[in-house]
C-alpha cells in the first residue's frame, strides 16, 4: 500500500505519514523495561513501553520460520538494507521512486515510533545465523485519534508467498484492539496483488482523483474495545 496522485511527485498517503511522523522525530523512545497485558486476541501498549506482547512468529507455505515484531529503534541499519535490496518496481510501489536508500531522518522516523499510538511490525528470518528483514507494515494514527494511514512492503523473494496477508491481517487486530475506527491506505491501480488483497481483507476501494490512477483503500474496523484494553 503506497501513496500516489497519479503523478511522480511524492504526496498523498506517504505525505500525510511523513507529517505524522515528523512530530517523534526529535525523540528516543524507550524499549527497555519491557511490559505487555494479554488481551484475548490482541494487546495494548502502556506507557510507550516495548510491546513484548505483540512478538509472534509464522511459518511459511515452504516451511520457513519467520519471526514478527515491533520495530525498534536500533532496527536502522535492518530497515536500510532491507530497502537497498528492493527492486526498482517494489521501490517505485511504495516510495514512489527508485531511491536505492532511505534518509537518515526518514530511517530515524521509520524506526522511533511511539508504541501507544503507532505500531509497525517487522517480519525477520536468519539467513546463515544473520538476520534479515523480509517485510515491515505500519500504521499512523491521524490527528484525530480515530483513524490512520497504513503502508506496508515485503521483500521481492517473498511476495506472494502469503506473507504481506499475514502482516496486514496482525497489523489489522492490533488496530482494533488500540481503539481506531479506520484504515486507510492509497493503492496504485498498477498494484493489482495488493488491490485483490484489500478487498479480500475487507477493505473498501474507491477513486477520490477520478482518474484511475490510485485506489483509496479504507476498512472500517467494527467495535472498539479501547476503554477494556486501558486496564492492566
Amino acid at each position: 500500500m503506497i501513496s500516489h496522485t497519479g503523478t511522480l511527485e511524492p504526496t498523498g498517503t506517504e505525505d500525510r505519514i511523513d507529517a505524522i511522523l515528523d512530530r517523534a522525530l526529535e525523540a528516543t523512545f524507550p524499549v527497555s523495561d519491557p511490559i505487555a497485558f494479554p488481551l484475548g486476541g490482541g494487546a495494548f501498549v502502556q506507557d510507550n513501553r516495548y510491546p513484548v506482547g505483540l512478538i509472534s512468529s509464522w511459518i511459511a507455505p515452504d516451511g520457513t520460520y519467520v519471526s514478527i515484531r515491533p520495530v525498534r529503534p536500533d532496527d536502522v541499519q535492518l530497515m536500510q538494507q532491507f530497502v537497498k535490496a528492493l527492486s526498482p518496481k517494489t521501490k517505485y510501489l511504495r516510495f514512489m521512486s527508485g531511491v536505492r536508500e532511505l534518509p537518515p531522518a526518514m530511517i530515524a522516523r521509520l524506526t522511533r515510533i511511539e508504541y501507544g499510538r503507532d505500531m509497525a511490525l517487522l517480519a525477520l528470518v536468519s539467513d546463515r545465523d544473520v538476520e534479515r528483514q523480509v517485510g515491515v507494515v505500519r500504521y499512523v494514527r491521524a490527528p484525530d485519534g480515530e483513524s490512520a494511514e497504513m503502508a506496508t512492503v515485503v521483500a521481492d523473494d517473498w511476495q506472494g508467498r502469503g506473507l504481506s496477508r499475514h502482516l496486514l491481517t496482525q497489523l489489522i487486530d492490533i488496530a482494533r484492539a488500540s481503539g481506531l475506527k479506520t484504515l486507510s491506505a492509497d493503492i496504485l491501480t498498477v498494484n493489482k496483488p495488493m488491490l485483490a488483497l484489500s478487498r479480500a481483507l475487507g477493505f473498501e476501494l474507491d477513486d477520490p482523483l477520478g482518474d484511475g490512477a490510485v485506489a483509496r483503500a479504507t476498512l472500517r474496523l467494527s467495535g472498539s474495545h479501547h476503554a477494556a484494553l486501558l486496564e492492566p
